[in-house]
């Protein structure tokens, strides 16, 4: 019975030494729990919020939680300080301006309130279990040490065998007592195992347990080895490495061979998980690169002219691009990820604060076309009751083209003002028909005439020469143009007949719809100017182009203004974008074909 007296060792429970520095550790926990924080809604950041609490232990997710709040509240600055923008831009105080209550942001306070109460709670819990741990395997050691100095009354190996059972029950111990606490516990195991007489059966019985067990834990360890997350995969065995310590001894000639299985497979992991933090440093290290890059592209940006709105939404939708592409970049290393952001907010900061000092600029320039409008109608109205009809009909006209350069008015008073202006003008132009209404002339003769022309028409055939054709279409204008009035009851009759007769014409011209859209037009515009108070009529129609070309201006700011409050990046942010994108396009291209109409009828009426 010698090998009663033999000290058994534990050198197979001491566990490999497994390097994991902090930071590796915080990677892994990223890699693990995180969704792409940098892509996701406030809506989904409080879900997530709520998931995560409600999933893990407090304790292991903190530090990502305090990431998903972060990122929340980052998200709140910015729509917050949109619509502070957006108040500012319709023409807002500053010291006016309230952020609208929110109940995402109530609802992420609770959450994150109910959070640090239960994680208080939990750590103080915690802390309680811990020392109480402490105390009770103090008290096991105590009696150990108490039966180790004790003669063997046949109860020892009983007894120090329930006392083991109750250890391996007692949870996790103050960090700073961990080391004394189990070098004390191995001491009194060793003792145990050296000077107890245990007999070679119940040895190698409890040695076969402990065999069985280990061999698990090395099952366990292998199938680690193929786990596809290299943190998940070396978190577990350090979990296997800690029970591992706490099973007892092997045989010796098993020890080593077991020792090395289990090693082999941590070796793999450990390797792995180096090879992962590597990694996961360089991306990192990449992300910074890409985000240094991307405050570079700001801080140009920022150089460019923003004197004018367009120039402002110009440059605002290229930063907007820009702070997508960084949204899309994943985290910085851990040194740099804050100062980088901060440096990249302050130099978006500058465009915005360019952006509203020209808006500011823009609105001041409101107020000054409103004035130079109110002076053109005070003009107009002096003229209204005049008589002198070529004079100020030429007055007006000339009035109208400088109302035209000016730029547009405060949108509120917009109607208003435009609605006297042409009052005044309205009041002239019809005071001018009654007048000519009673002149008459040669008017059976010279609706012969145009009969007659109407009849060369119709029998008239396009030549081959599209330019000859043209000439000819014109010749036919001007000899019209040339005749006088005919009666009032037939000369609206008479007009469209040669309207409609000539435009036939011209749709066979080689020319795209615009063209012909002007042709047609002008004819028209002849036409009327040979009718009995025709220059009214053309002023008339004048004032009508004018109206819609200020409307469509109007519109043109308030959908580029619009463009502006599209910030948040999706496939229907983009549909909208592309919508209003094309009006405005269609705007502009009705815009120049007024002012081509435009520039026919003054040609016309001088």
């Amino acid at each position: 019975m010698e090998e009663n007296n033999i000290s058994i060792e534990h050198t197979e429970n001491v566990q490999p030494q497994i390097e994991a520095p902090n930071e590796a550790a915080e990677a892994a926990e990223k890699e693990v729990l995180r969704s792409d924080l940098t892509g996701m809604t406030r809506e989904e950041l409080v879900k997530y919020f709520k998931k995560v609490q409600e999933d893990y232990v407090l304790t292991e997710v903190a530090k990502h939680l305090e990431d998903v709040k972060s990122s929340f509240d980052a998200l709140t600055k910015a729509a917050n300080d949109e619509l502070h923008q957006k108040f500012i831009d319709e023409g807002g105080e500053e010291k006016d301006f309230k952020p609208v209550p929110d109940p995402l942001d109530q609802k992420m306070k609770e959450l994150y309130s109910k959070y640090r109460e239960t994680r208080k709670s939990e750590k103080e819990a915690a802390d309680k279990e811990r020392k109480q741990n402490a105390l009770e395997k103090r008290n096991i050691i105590q009696n150990m040490n108490n039966i180790l100095a004790q003669p063997d009354n046949g109860e020892q190996n009983k007894t120090f065998k329930e006392l083991m059972a109750q250890w391996k029950k007692i949870g996790q111990v103050p960090q700073n007592e961990k080391a004394e606490i189990d070098s004390a516990y191995r001491t009194c195991v060793d003792k145990f195992y050296d000077n107890m007489r245990i007999s070679r059966d119940l040895r190698e019985l409890d040695m076969k347990r402990n065999y069985d067990e280990k061999v698990k834990l090395c099952e366990q360890a292998e199938k680690l080895v193929d786990q596809p997350s290299a943190p998940k995969a070396f978190f577990a065995i350090q979990q296997i490495h800690a029970s591992w310590k706490n099973i007892g001894p092997v045989s010796a000639e098993q020890r080593e061979a077991l020792w090395n299985r289990l090693k082999a497979a941590t070796n793999v992991i450990n390797e792995r998980f180096h090879k992962y933090v590597d990694e996961n440093h360089e991306k990192e290290k990449q992300n910074y690169e890409a985000k240094l890059a991307l405050c570079k592209e700001v801080e140009e940006l920022g150089k460019s002219p923003m004197e004018t709105i367009k120039e402002c939404d110009a440059v605002v939708n290229k930063m907007l691009e820009i702070q997508t592409r960084w949204r899309s970049i994943g985290f910085a290393p851990k040194e740099f990820n804050n100062s980088v952001y901060a440096d990249f907010r302050k130099l978006c900061d500058v465009i915005y604060e360019k952006k509203r000092k020209t808006y500011k600029d823009f609105n001041a320039s409101l107020s000054v076309n409103y004035d130079e409008k109110v002076k053109l109608c005070e003009k107009a109205e002096e003229l209204a009751d005049s008589t002198d009809w070529r004079k100020t009909t030429d007055a007006l006209i000339n009035l109208q083209k400088q109302w035209k350069k000016i730029g547009p008015v405060p949108h509120k008073r917009s109607e208003a003002i435009w609605t006297r202006f042409r009052a005044a003008c309205d009041k002239f132009f019809n005071n001018k028909a009654q007048h000519f209404e009673g002149v008459d002339g040669e008017q059976n003769e010279n609706l012969e005439k145009k009969r007659a022309i109407i009849e060369e028409l119709k029998a008239y055939q396009m030549p081959e020469d599209v330019d000859e054709h043209f000439k000819v279409l014109q010749s036919f204008q001007q000899r019209w143009n040339q005749i006088g009035f005919v009666a009032k009851k037939v000369k609206n009759d008479i007009n469209q007949e040669f309207a409609s007769l000539i435009n036939q014409q011209y749709d066979k011209l080689n020319t795209d719809d615009n063209n012909r859209n002007l042709q047609r037009f002008k004819s028209r515009m002849e036409l009327m100017l040979d009718e009995l108070n025709g220059r009214d009529k053309i002023t008339h129609e004048r004032n009508k182009l004018i109206t819609k070309l200020k409307q469509l201006e109007q519109d043109i700011v308030q959908l580029e203004n619009n463009i502006g409050f599209f910030t948040t990046k999706s496939k229907q942010t983009d549909r909208l974008v592309n919508d209003v994108n094309e009006k405005i396009k269609n705007a502009r291209a009705n815009i120049d074909m007024i002012n081509l109409k435009l520039d026919i009828i003054d040609a016309l009426v001088g």
